[in-house]
């Protein structure tokens, strides 16, 4: 086999499958985090921020609702695409004198939630409270978890994989000696790219799989939609790890560099809870961010049975970052 790319792609594939830590964090690790998290908070809880309600003839006063919680007054169809967002964790709807809400049961943010509200409008409601516990695909906790894992799988990998592993490379000297060869400096940032979608592709099915059979997990919407977006969200990460390790040539500060870039993004991006908890105009600049844009669009597909036209917008946008910032990055990228 004479193509360089091929054997520089089969190169990287050997690096990597030679590490035994990769099958822990690959296979392992994403299935402990979904089981973890998808149970455990079927327990214990946070307060839930926003509400949305339905409103019928309502002799219901919800003005002691409001120090506590933010109330947003739509239609039921609207309420449940909020839910399937993770926007809201439950909804209530209101006729003549009674209450009924809508969560899943086994999300403990909703439970408390649908306490507080019942402590709070106890002296004026005199109708009897009803609870439908959505068990239905996309308004359970954990169809708001698994693609969150999906895209937090993709970031870390391409960055943590892509980027420290350029530097490595840099530090070893490894980068100079190919760079004197005839091989094309386009081939081996490719070979790196491409070989990130083996552990990705690996990671996500492996999730799927195990969602699928432990918690009935479904995806309601395009396959090709959900490629898209996955192919693009690679490349956009991709494009970010290189020019992170474009000049780097120490491992503490490519450590830093990574980290300053990936833990504000899983703690804004709405991972683990849903970025509609921070202040309005807060969220509408969070949902700008590479990792939150393809958390969405992974939750539309999954969730809300969107198409390609509905994630076309997003997957541009995820792909016109890895193009500037894999641009930026081979501009300055220091092979000597």
């Amino acid at each position: 086999m004479n193509n360089p790319f091929i054997n520089l792609f089969i190169i990287q594939l050997r690096r990597f499958y030679r590490e035994p830590e990769v099958i822990f964090w690959v296979i392992f690790f994403p299935i402990v985090m979904s089981w973890i998290l998808g149970v455990a908070f079927s327990g214990k809880t946070v307060k839930t921020a926003t509400i949305a309600v339905v409103n019928g003839s309502s002799q219901i006063d919800l003005t002691k609702l409001t120090p506590s919680f933010r109330i947003l007054n739509v239609t039921e169809v609207k309420a449940e695409t909020m839910l399937k967002r993770g926007s809201i964790s439950l909804y209530i709807k209101i006729e003549d004198n009674s209450i009924v809400y809508y969560f899943d049961k086994n999300n403990s943010e909703a439970y408390l939630a649908y306490l507080t509200i019942e402590k709070l409008i106890n002296s004026v409601n005199t109708g009897a409270a009803n609870i439908v516990n959505l068990t239905g695909k996309g308004s359970r906790y954990i169809d708001f978890l698994i693609p969150g894992l999906i895209s937090l799988g993709i970031m870390n990998s391409c960055i943590w994989g892509l980027g420290w592993g350029l530097v490595e490379l840099r530090i070893r000297k490894l980068i100079r000696r190919m760079a004197a060869t005839p091989m094309k400096k386009s081939h081996f940032i490719a070979s790196h790219y491409l070989s990130r979608l083996i552990p990705t592709s690996t990671e996500a099915i492996i999730l799927y799989i195990f969602a699928h059979f432990y918690f009935n997990f479904e995806l309601s919407g395009s396959l090709t939609a959900f490629i898209l977006v996955f192919l693009c969200g690679n490349f956009a990460f991709s494009g970010i790890a290189v020019l992170i390790s474009s000049r780097t040539d120490s491992t503490h500060m490519v450590n830093g560099l990574i980290n300053a870039i990936t833990i504000p993004l899983v703690i804004l991006s709405g991972i683990f809870f849903s970025y509609q908890n921070f202040p309005p105009f807060v969220g509408e600049i969070i949902k700008y961010l590479p990792l939150a844009m393809l958390t969405d669009s992974i939750r539309e597909v999954f969730n809300q049975g969107a198409g390609v036209r509905d994630v076309l917008i997003n997957s541009g946008v995820l792909f016109g970052i890895g193009l500037i910032f894999s641009t930026l990055g081979l501009k300055i990228f220091k092979w000597h």
